[in-house]
């Protein structure tokens, strides 16, 4: 049976394509759209869908206002941001966001994730030895490989692609790494932050650009800690695919 599905972001071409693509082969029925934050909430409440996808910037009402005002039953959610800040993706999950989602997205890809998050198709992808493509991207990116931050960028890479490519919050990365490498989430938070810094200032702009496309700007500042696993995870993925 089709996912009753209720898409809410301000740009009326996303949600037409979004809506084009879910509804391709029948795995989602889009119950309900709204361009705002308000519109948003009173939708869900008229339609009562399964999955809510949520834009977290929008007029009105944003998306964290959204998830703080949504009523039980509530839906799975999944937000959407161009940004893709740790505090950002922390606030949405705390507030009870399903999976966070970094614009722009391959919709065919994300369309598989929303399938995987709401159990209605097992993971594709072999879910065991992701260790080479993994390090395979980070020498791609310039990582140093001696350097604690890439081997914990390695277990939270590999973590997430188990996962069927869906960060679901740092701050369960930060602890599972800790746990493996014996330190802190916060120690663990600031050295794959160091690697990050380390990747970018040894990284081709070419190579920047064939990986983050422009949602990055090599000459204005630094990917997040999510950002960074997010895309890599998302490149590998269509790599296999």
């Amino acid at each position: 049976m089709a996912i009753r599905t209720f898409l809410a972001d301000d740009n009326i071409q996303v949600v037409d394509m979004l809506s084009d693509v879910l509804m391709l082969e029948g795995d989602f029925e889009i119950v309900g759209r709204a361009y705002d934050g308000r519109a948003a909430l009173e939708g869900v409440a008229r339609t009562r869908p399964e999955l809510l996808l949520l834009d977290l910037i929008m007029p009105q009402t944003d998306g964290f206002g959204v998830l703080e005002a949504l009523e039980e039953p509530r839906p799975r959610v999944a937000v959407f941001s161009a940004l893709g800040r740790d505090d950002m993706t922390m606030r949405a999950l705390e507030l009870g966001a399903d999976a966070y989602f970094i614009k722009p997205f391959d919709f065919a890809l994300l369309k598989a994730r929303l399938l995987h998050l709401m159990g209605q198709t097992a993971e594709t992808q072999p879910q065991t030895r992701w260790e080479g493509s993994v390090a395979q991207a980070l020498h791609a990116m310039g990582m140093p490989p001696h350097i604690k931050g890439y081997r914990y960028f390695q277990t939270a890479i590999a973590m997430v692609l188990k996962e069927g490519g869906v960060v679901r919050g740092m701050g369960r990365i930060y602890e599972a790494v800790a746990q493996e490498y014996d330190t802190t989430p916060n120690r663990a938070e600031r050295m794959m932050r160091h690697a990050v810094e380390c990747a970018w200032d040894r990284s081709s702009a070419k190579c920047i650009e064939e990986y983050f496309g422009y949602t990055v700007d090599a000459d204005k500042g630094k990917p997040s800690n999510s950002e960074f696993i997010a895309m890599l995870a998302d490149r590998i993925l269509l790599e296999r695919r």
